[in-house]
């Protein structure tokens, strides 16, 4: 190869700058006919700079032709390729105006030895800018460093594959996970004034976000809580954060598919919403549906594939309730003692049940003095003593069960007084027919035959048995 031939078709083979291509690849390309390069189309002659064969011995500057690619006679011998040697691109979506050098080792023989080409690194002092919006074009902006500033919402990221940039948030933009953008924990972030992320470029124009980290310490990644309207499904995981307040009452009999495998959410009722048990939704207490009530807390667990599990269930009230006021009746006429209204819908589903047990104590002036003590639940009497020559101390306890529907029950009562001698114990069944949709009362009565006796209730018991 000659200097005059090298001034025709470039620059001198021992200078380190060499002439400008037009364009330069951004992949593996065919070294053959007119084609779209970086979003330029080449026409007879344009030199390119091929730097992204899967055959890195392929690399280097050609002349652009219809036919077959020939290498320029300044990029066409191993002394072309010194390490350093540099070439500016004139134009490209992507590569216009940067400069790339030489990176590879030495070369022997063209052809058979590696060849790879490096952008040049000029960052500086100044980080580049960037306004957050639907797209974050990331590759338009000068600098490894970049401020991203405004609030909202970034759906997807430009970056080249291989290209990593450093991101510190001004604003509050939104961060929306994805499939092209991949964010930590597969959830979408609300960055804050201060916060830091590194951005790398994959193939098929996925970013990943390889670290991310508060300016705040006192502010998690995943943070606040969000409200979910109760529909049939309410999706748990179209919404970042992990704390989710489900309002309204329709029924829930799904909690959606799109959450990753093993996300966890901690739900609140802010309505009498229902959840309804069944295959994609399994809950405690043997599966039975829940129905909702205000301020009800629950956690659930994403099995995948649209299978949560509530893993608990807290009631807002009624988990259990006592009186220990003691209450005295002396009346020859069936009065109430101790008395509890039971909120609406406490059996929610069929074989949901609550245990009521009440106590006490009872004192004769006068031989012949009975008295009688009764447990009910609305109307029905699920527990009596019967008429008894109570000596000293009393027990009523009875479990009710919900059946077939909200208005039908089974219950179960036991009645145990002392009588001076041996206690004696009666169990009476019954079938109550109380809407428990509604409030329900329930109480313990005491009747005396004398007013000389006295019956005294110290204690009542009410406790849900299943959620």
């Amino acid at each position: 190869m000659t200097d005059t031939l090298d001034r025709l078709q470039g620059a001198l083979s021992t200078l380190g700058m060499k002439t400008p291509v037009r364009v330069a690849t951004t992949a593996d390309i065919t070294l053959s006919g007119l084609q779209a390069i970086d979003g330029v189309t080449v026409v007879e002659d344009d030199r390119v700079l091929v730097k992204d064969q899967d055959d890195d011995t392929e690399n280097g500057v050609y002349f652009a032709s219809s036919g077959a690619w020939s290498r320029t006679k300044d990029f066409d011998s191993a002394s072309d390729f010194v390490e350093g040697t540099t070439v500016i691109a004139g134009e490209g979506a992507l590569n216009a105006g940067r400069i790339y050098r030489v990176s590879s080792e030495p070369v022997t023989t063209i052809g058979e030895d590696d060849i790879t080409f490096a952008a040049l690194d000029f960052s500086s002092d100044e980080n580049g800018a960037a306004i957050s919006n639907t797209t974050l074009n990331l590759d338009a902006v000068d600098g490894e460093v970049v401020d991203v500033s405004g609030a909202g919402t970034i759906n997807a990221i430009t970056l080249s594959e291989a290209v990593t940039k450093l991101v510190r948030f001004t604003g509050s933009a939104t961060l929306t996970h994805s499939a092209s953008l991949v964010l930590p924990g597969a959830q979408s972030i609300v960055c804050a004034a201060g916060d830091w992320a590194i951005f790398r470029g994959y193939a098929s124009s996925v970013v990943r976000c390889a670290f991310f980290q508060r300016g705040s310490t006192s502010q998690p990644l995943i943070a606040g809580e969000a409200t979910i309207a109760s529909a049939a499904t309410v999706d748990l995981g179209s919404v970042r954060e992990q704390c989710v307040t489900i309002s309204g009452t329709t029924a829930v009999t799904s909690f959606g598919s799109s959450a990753a495998t093993g996300t966890v959410k901690f739900c609140r009722l802010s309505g009498a919403a229902p959840i309804t048990a069944s295959a994609n939704i399994i809950t405690p207490e043997g599966g039975a549906s829940i129905q909702g009530a205000s301020g009800d807390c629950f956690i659930a667990k994403h099995e995948g594939s649209g299978v949560w599990r509530v893993l608990n269930y807290t009631r807002a009230a009624l988990q259990a309730h006592l009186d220990t006021g003691a209450t005295s009746t002396s009346a020859t006429s069936e009065s109430d003692l101790m008395t509890f209204s039971l909120p609406a819908s406490r059996l929610a589903s069929s074989g949901a049940a609550i245990r009521v047990r009440g106590w006490g104590s009872a004192t004769t002036v006068s031989t012949g003095v009975t008295r009688r003590m009764r447990m009910y639940f609305g109307a029905t009497v699920v527990a009596d003593s019967g008429a008894r020559d109570v000596a000293t101390n009393w027990s009523l306890e009875a479990v009710i069960a919900r059946t077939t529907s909200a208005s039908a029950q089974q219950a179960s009562g036991t009645a145990m007084a002392s009588t001076g001698g041996a206690a004696v114990v009666t169990v009476l069944q019954s079938s109550p027919a109380e809407t428990s949709t509604g409030a329900i009362t329930v109480k313990v009565t005491g009747l005396c035959t004398a007013a000389t006796g006295v019956i005294t209730q110290t204690g009542l018991l009410v406790e849900q048995l299943s959620v």
